[in-house]
């Protein structure tokens, strides 16, 4: 029997810290399965996926307070799951409006090459040493202002 790995814990507890009463910031996270059939991808709504299946993940936040948020202040991370691996390059890249980074540790962010380990035993970050991406808006987020971004995993065959 095949192992199917549910998603939706993962939009739950983003959006469970992301949605605090006192957080003027909005965040909203669907899931999709990416089929790619000779070169074309195609898309599907999901809240499962199988081992080997590609995971499209799309964010979007919105300043839904009254205020205007000021740059640097607003951070999204998205969390690169156990049992998957992250998909290189599939994040929604750094702009002149946002700087996109990435952890292996969750704790330490960097642009690329993500290096893990120092000195002659570091080496560049495999897709299974990623655990989440940061993006961090660098321009005032005025009202209403919404921003969306993306990154896909693989499920691990394990």
């Amino acid at each position: 029997m095949k192992k199917i790995i549910v998603l939706s814990i993962l939009a739950l507890s983003m959006l469970s810290m992301a949605q605090d009463s006192t957080n003027p910031v909005i965040v909203t996270l669907k899931t999709f399965l990416v089929n790619t059939i000779d070169g074309v991808e195609s898309f599907k709504e999901s809240t499962t996926a199988r081992p080997g299946q590609i995971v499209e993940y799309r964010l979007s936040i919105q300043n839904k307070g009254d205020e205007v948020l000021p740059a640097g202040i607003v951070s999204i991370v998205g969390p690169i799951l156990e049992g998957t691996s992250y998909v290189i390059d599939s994040a929604t890249q750094s702009s002149k409006q946002v700087l996109t980074e990435y952890s292996t540790d969750t704790v330490n962010f960097s642009g690329k090459p993500v290096i893990v380990g120092e000195g002659d035993s570091g080496h560049e970050a495999k897709p299974e040493e990623y655990k989440s991406v940061r993006w961090t808006i660098l321009e005032d987020m005025a009202p209403g202002k919404e921003y969306n971004f993306v990154y896909r995993v693989k499920m691990n065959k394990n």
